[in-house]
């Protein structure tokens, strides 16, 4: 069963909110993360979250992505091309089972994830909105 890609989301809510160098920051640091945890190559997923990052920061400055079906289309964009960046690198590694199911995999990934995306960036906007309250 596919999950969403939570760190996705994150990167999508830096270039949303955050600026360049911060959203950078941001999206390096939990592909490195994710890295770690997930047993692929140093610097795979910190270089997917970072063109995520600014793919989205681009599509953020030429259109309006605060509407709930912008934030999924995009969501579900990002997770895609992501998905497709990390085959198209592990299939330089060796060969690896194309077929079907990674395709279906992958787009209910994605659909998930935008899913994911409308209902959890209003929730970091609104602990950033606190956060940002008592820091001033």
């Amino acid at each position: 069963m596919s999950k969403p890609d939570v760190v996705s989301i994150i990167v999508l809510w830096s270039a949303l909110r955050l600026g360049f160098n911060e959203g950078l920051f941001l999206a390096f640091s939990a592909g490195l993360l994710m890295d770690n945890l997930s047993g692929s190559p140093t610097g795979l997923f910190a270089f997917v979250y970072c063109l995520s990052f600014l793919l989205a920061a681009y599509m953020n400055a030429n259109a309006d992505l605060e509407s709930h079906l912008a934030r999924f289309m995009v969501s579900f964009v990002l997770c895609i091309s992501q998905g497709a960046v990390i085959l198209m690198s592990r299939a330089l590694a060796g060969p690896i089972g194309l077929g079907p199911h990674l395709a279906r995999s992958l787009i209910l990934k994605a659909f998930l994830t935008g899913i994911g995306a409308v209902f959890v960036i209003p929730l970091m906007d609104r602990f950033w909105m606190r956060r940002t309250k008592f820091t001033g």
